[in-house]
Order: C-alpha cells, then sequence, then structure tokens
C-alpha cells in the first residue's frame, strides 16, 4: 500500500489511516522536507528510509527562466540551452 509519508507524518495520522506501514521510503528534494518527516515518523515510532534526492541541484542552480522562455517558442522543434542562449543574445 502506497500512502503519502507526509499524511503519516501529520499529527492525528492514526485517525486518517487505518494502516500502519512497517517502514517507510520517503524521497525529496528539499532537506528540510526530508528532516521534518524522518523526525515525525520517528516520533510515531515509524521506521523510515528518508533520503535527499539531489541529482537535479545542478539544473536547478543553472536554471535561467529566458532561456526557458525561449525553449518554450520552438517547441516544435527542440532548441538545447546553447541555441536558446545564443537566441537570447541576439535579441530574437
Amino acid at each position: 500500500m502506497h500512502l503519502p509519508a507526509v499524511a503519516l507524518a501529520k499529527e492525528g495520522a492514526p485517525n486518517l489511516v487505518k494502516y500502519t506501514p512497517q517502514n517507510v521510503t520517503f524521497v525529496d528534494d528539499r532537506k528540510n522536507n526530508v528532516e521534518s518527516v524522518d523526525k515525525a515518523l520517528a516520533t510515531r515510532g515509524l521506521d523510515c528510509m528518508c533520503v535527499r534526492y539531489g541529482a537535479a541541484d545542478h539544473q536547478y542552480k543553472t536554471f535561467n527562466p529566458v532561456v526557458a522562455d525561449t525553449q518554450m517558442k520552438y517547441l516544435d522543434r527542440p532548441i538545447p540551452d546553447s541555441a536558446a542562449r545564443a537566441i537570447v543574445q541576439l535579441g530574437r
């Protein structure tokens, strides 16, 4: 059974869910979410493997909304970031 870990972590969860898992796996890209869910589930006595997913961190840090908007204009023929940056620099 798949249940949202956040629902299990919330106060009053036993009243909301009539199922108590043996363990919980929680994956999120934000450290504070991972830590708060881990802490909340631990106080309920639930085993939890909480993992912070960071594979997209580089893309997040280098995201340029102007380049993304330019790429949206060319959805019929996808263009890489480098081409979109060149278009932006040319002012098109």
